[in-house]
């Protein structure tokens, strides 16, 4: 795309000319993915798609990850589009935001604390980002949207998609009140990889991100490690000193990570 911009790589791709770097990455799904489809399939959804050309396209956040792309750091590649539902301007919820991720299996407490800290955030004007998961992810949109504020939904999957089912009525609540993103086109279902995938679009997407619950090997803690990568300020909520939902906050802020202050690494008391 860089070379021969999009249109010509895109047509490279469909005649199956592309060098073979590109090729091996493309060749199983070159033949079987129709952009027209994907656009009547977006549109049906009442979706849109964004472009870096497009006045909605969050460049700000976007040019964090081709920033640190550029340095060497891996896995945080730009996304080329976004696929966007909802009445929300990405590029100007995006401007003031914060992202809000913890545990799918989270406690009582984690939930009560996710929506009041959902709900204070987007009360002060601030967007919500969070990845419409059961648990922390949903707790923290609600109390947004509950705050009449706007909340940004990243998904792992088409943008027609409710993943998951149970959150069809929280997405069309977040589209109505925010925006639901994706990068993935109509009609992707969700799966284990791309969940890690969109997780580097939750870390750029906010100013900084809040850690409520997680554990120590967890999608949570995946988005922590790519906020610290690219140089964000993380923040991570301790729990009892018992609870598993609450191993991944206390490594954490044991390790100076998840305890920001404007001296990086050091917590302050």
């Amino acid at each position: 795309m860089a070379e021969h911009g999009v249109v010509r790589a895109a047509l490279l791709v469909s005649r199956g000319t592309t060098p073979s770097p590109v090729a091996d990455e493309v060749e199983a799904r070159r033949e079987h993915v129709s952009g027209e489809a994907a656009l009547a399939a977006g549109a049906a959804a009442g979706a849109r798609l964004l472009t870096p050309e497009d006045p909605e396209w969050p460049a700000e956040r976007v040019a964090i990850l081709a920033a640190a792309t550029e340095i060497g750091v891996a896995g945080v590649a730009e996304p080329l589009a976004l696929w966007a539902r909802g009445r929300a301007d990405p590029s100007v919820a995006l401007r003031f935001s914060a992202a809000v991720v913890g545990a799918r299996a989270a406690s009582g407490y984690g939930e009560h604390l996710a929506a009041e800290i959902g709900h204070g955030l987007a009360s002060t004007g601030c967007a919500v980002v969070s990845g419409a998961a059961y648990g922390i992810d949903g707790a923290a949109h609600r109390g947004a949207l509950a705050a009449d504020g706007t909340t940004v939904a990243l998904l792992a999957c088409g943008i027609d998609v409710d993943y998951p089912a149970g959150h069809g009525r929280l997405l069309r609540s977040v589209a109505e009140q925010g925006v639901v993103l994706s990068e993935y086109a109509p009609g992707t279902p969700p799966r284990k990889h791309r969940f890690l995938v969109r997780n580097r679009l939750i870390a750029a997407c906010g100013q900084g991100t809040v850690v409520v619950e997680a554990g120590a090997r967890s999608g949570a803690a995946n988005t922590a490690n790519t906020t610290d990568l690219l140089g964000l300020p993380l923040m991570a909520l301790p729990g009892p000193v018992t609870s598993a939902n609450s191993v991944g906050c206390h490594d954490m802020i044991r390790s100076g990570k998840g305890c920001w202050s404007p001296r990086p690494r050091r917590c302050s008391r």
